[in-house]
C-alpha cells in the first residue's frame, strides 16, 4: 500500500511538472513570436554625403501594430532585390527604404510597439563607382525635438548618431548636429516622407544657423 501510494504521488508530480513545462514552452514562445515582428531601415547614401560625409542620426519611435502594418509610401527597398537584410527577416517583419544625401539627415523611423527595429547604411544603387562607404556610430541614447511652430512633440525614446567619414567629415560636427537638433529642426528643413521613415534634410546654411554659426 506504501509503494503504491508513493507511485501515485509520483506520477502526479511527473504531470504537474509536465503541465508546467509546457506552460512555460508557450510562454517562451509567445515571447519569441513577439520578438520576430521586426522594423529594418535601409538608409541609400547619396552624393555628397557618400564622399565627402556627414552625419545620419537615426530615431526609432514605437507606434501601434496596427497603423504599423499599414504604413505606406514611396518604399526604395522594394526595388532593391538584393538587399541582404531582406533574408533576416521573418514573414511578418517589414523592410523599408529611404535616401539621405546632405551633411546631416535626422531620420525618424517607426518600429510596432513591443517590437524590434533595425538599420544600415549602403551607397545608393544609382550611383556608378560609388567611394567606399565607411561609418561609425558614435553617440546612442534618447531624445527628440519639439515643432515651436506647432507645439508638436517628436519623442524618440532611441537615437543613434552615425558619422560618415569622408574628405570633409568632422565628428565634432556630427555630435554638434546632435546636441543641436531641436534648434536645426526648426530652422524648417526639407522633409521627406517614405513608407516608415521620414527624413529631415537640413542645408549647410540651416545648419549653421541652428548652432549659431558654429558647424564647420
Amino acid at each position: 500500500m506504501f509503494f503504491k501510494r508513493n507511485r501515485i504521488i509520483f506520477v502526479l508530480l511527473l504531470l504537474a511538472l509536465g503541465v508546467a513545462a509546457l506552460w512555460s514552452l508557450a510562454a517562451r514562445s509567445a515571447d519569441t513570436r513577439e520578438e520576430k515582428l521586426k522594423s529594418h531601415v535601409t538608409l541609400y547614401v547619396g552624393e555628397p554625403l557618400l564622399s565627402k560625409g556627414g552625419t545620419v542620426i537615426v530615431g526609432s519611435v514605437p507606434i501601434p501594430e496596427e497603423e504599423w502594418r499599414v504604413l505606406d509610401g514611396l518604399n526604395l527597398a522594394d526595388a532593391d532585390d538584393g538587399n541582404a537584410k531582406r533574408r533576416q527577416l521573418g514573414p511578418q517583419d517589414r523592410l523599408f527604404g529611404a535616401y539621405v544625401s546632405g551633411p546631416a539627415s535626422y531620420v525618424e523611423m517607426y518600429y510596432p510597439e513591443g517590437g524590434t527595429f533595425g538599420f544600415n547604411l549602403v551607397p545608393g544603387p544609382k550611383i556608378e563607382n560609388p567611394a567606399r562607404l565607411s561609418t561609425e556610430r558614435i553617440l546612442v541614447g534618447s531624445g527628440g525635438w519639439m515643432d515651436r511652430s506647432t507645439g508638436e512633440r517628436h519623442v524618440w525614446p532611441d537615437v543613434s548618431v552615425i558619422h560618415v567619414l569622408g574628405s570633409t567629415a568632422d565628428k565634432g560636427n556630427s555630435r554638434l548636429v546632435r546636441v543641436m537638433q531641436a534648434n536645426i529642426l526648426n530652422t524648417g528643413p526639407d522633409k521627406e516622407g517614405y513608407a516608415g521613415v521620414l527624413v529631415y534634410s537640413p542645408s549647410l546654411a540651416q545648419l549653421k544657423e541652428g548652432t549659431f554659426g558654429d558647424y564647420k
